[in-house]
């Protein structure tokens, strides 16, 4: 059983720092377009104090899980690209006439290594 990286598997301190500004802007919106509405609007009903607490927290949410996805493919991306040079440098030993046997079993076993370690680092990213 491997440990988990904890700093994948909690709330990082940005993500509780980013909601605030996202939910203050939200709610500026919110409240700015209401304050245009005429007084005969039929969305003057529905636009309430705890309405626009309501809807600035889900879209708070669903940014925050949006920015959060993204930053999980970007750190995904990264990994991937790491790995495939990695693996493509020790591919250039394994594929070297030149090279010793001894050089090539080191290169294969980091090869391997590296590709356990790659996996484990995927499985261990949450989103």
């Amino acid at each position: 059983m491997t440990q988990e990286n904890s700093s994948t598997n909690q709330i990082t301190r940005s993500d509780v720092a980013l909601g605030a500004p996202i939910t203050g802007f939200i709610t500026f919106a919110l409240l700015t377009w209401s304050g245009t509405l005429p007084e005969d609007s039929e969305w003057k009903l529905y636009v309430t104090d705890a309405s626009v607490s309501l809807i600035a927290a889900l879209l708070t949410y669903f940014v925050t899980t949006l920015i959060s996805y993204i930053r999980f493919l970007i750190n995904l991306f990264t990994a991937k690209f790491s790995f495939w040079m990695k693996k493509r440098s020790y591919s250039v030993i394994l594929n070297d006439t030149n090279m010793s046997d001894i050089a090539k079993k080191n290169a294969q076993s980091k090869l391997d290594a590296l590709a356990e370690t790659y996996t484990q680092q995927v499985e261990d990213v949450n989103i």
